[in-house]
């Protein structure tokens, strides 16, 4: 008996119940752990509940595998997480993998296709053991943003797609329980290697924790002006033959994210060409105030901290060390204005600021009101930056803001409209 047949057999035994947990995952109790997903392991157990030995064996038999399996030597995959090929669990590990490609992708659980993916696994696991790549994918999950279901975005690296039910229990140990809303899926030519000591990082952490990020600041700019919203990556992972491993990335806390609707076409189009801008070039200079206002929409809870952190992009992007304060409303408005923002109310915003870091008493609704507003002038300032001065953003923020038209001396253009003292 072939590895492939043996695995057939099995998933034909184990199918109906996958597909009950699969159609119905709400009707799965609560795991014992809270970072686990119950449906998938309930899929998991439907799986192991089979006999078998025979498929073991195949395993153990074939030509190829076999070696590997005797050899016990620890394999790692493109994105640098290894595991050693192990007979007793082979075949549960394949045709779980096989389900979380078809949620991943977005596919319909039949038995046909759980098992073509699975014997596809097979092959895979054989060409990479022989040294030869083959297809695969990296996985990218998000919370906050919202795609609608059959819709999808191509990105610069791949595509954003909806994040179905059992799709969004892949995550669930990284997300905090929370879950996921959408995934980007990027292709890549996979491949096996035997890993030794100095080979615990991979070049392709490095593509999708970029990609990750820009994807998070890409669907900032591009939300319509009051209606923000952000991608948060939570974690990412290769589809490998024996299953999805090596998940991770940074720490990214949970925070309030106040819109719920998808984006829509138009937003969806200016957050992709905002992907191949900031893709296209260096964004160092600018890097903590991208970071700074992804992270207060959708990474706080408290909305002070929203405040500061948006105060904190302003003035990455124009602070004059000489002239903090009145460099900073200076160019503000000078970006921001475009888009509607005085003078005046940026400098009310930032005054609320200051409050709010030296301890004085500001009541809540000032601090929702700044917050919300700070946020979107530094989002305008951004779009600003990036559609009419992208020469400027390879600069310092004291380079920028005069090539903006600052003048550090008492003339009136450097801030004679600022009321506030010097931070």
């Amino acid at each position: 008996m072939t590895p492939e047949e043996a695995v057939g057999e099995i998933v034909t035994q184990a199918f109906p119940a996958i597909a009950r947990v699969w159609a119905e995952p709400w009707t799965v109790g609560p795991p014992m752990l809270p970072e686990a997903s119950a449906p998938w392991m309930a899929i998991s157990r439907a799986i192991l509940a089979i006999p078998r030995s025979a498929a073991c064996t195949a395993f153990e038999e074939d030509d190829v595998i076999g070696p590997a399996i005797r050899s016990r030597q620890l394999y790692r995959g493109t994105m640098g997480s290894g595991a050693a090929i192990q007979a007793e669990v082979l075949p549960h590990n394949v045709i779980l993998a096989a389900c979380e490609e078809l949620a991943a992708l977005g596919q319909s659980l039949l038995l046909d296709s759980v098992m073509h993916c699975a014997v596809k696994n097979i092959e895979k696991l054989r060409r990479g053991i022989a040294g030869k790549e083959f297809k695969s994918s990296v996985l990218t999950a998000f919370r906050g943003l919202r795609v609608e279901e059959g819709n999808e975005i191509r990105t610069p690296w791949g595509t954003l797609t909806h994040a179905g039910r059992m799709s969004a229990e892949m995550w669930q140990d990284a997300s905090a329980g929370l879950g996921c809303s959408v995934v980007h899926i990027r292709p890549i030519q996979g491949w096996l290697r035997v890993l030794g000591p100095e080979e615990w990082t991979s070049g392709e952490w490095v593509v999708t924790n970029r990609s990750a990020e820009v994807i998070s600041y890409s669907v900032a700019l591009g939300a319509a002006p009051g209606r923000v919203v952000t991608a948060t990556p939570i974690g990412s992972g290769e589809l490998l033959p024996w299953g999805m491993i090596g998940r991770g990335g940074g720490v990214r806390t949970s925070g309030f994210v106040e819109r719920r609707a998808s984006l829509t076409p138009e937003e969806s189009v200016r957050a992709v060409e905002y992907m191949y801008r900031l893709d296209g070039q260096p964004t160092s200079q600018i890097e903590v105030a991208l970071r700074r206002v992804v992270r207060g929409i959708g990474e706080r809870v408290d909305r002070a901290d929203v405040l500061i952190d948006a105060v904190i992009a302003w003035e990455n992007l124009v602070e004059h060390r000489t002239r903090p304060t009145s460099s900073v409303i200076w160019g503000m408005h000078a970006l921001a204005a475009d888009e509607g923002w005085s003078r005046s109310e940026i400098t009310r915003i930032y005054c609320v600021r200051s409050d709010v870091v030296h301890g004085e008493e500001v009541t809540g609704g000032r601090v929702r009101d700044a917050a919300t507003k700070a946020i979107d002038i530094a989002l305008a300032a951004l779009r600003a930056l990036l559609d009419r001065h992208p020469e400027k953003i390879d600069m310092s923020a004291k380079e920028r803001v005069e090539a903006l038209g600052f003048v550090v001396s008492g003339s009136p253009s450097s801030g004679s409209a600022v009321p506030s003292k010097e931070k």
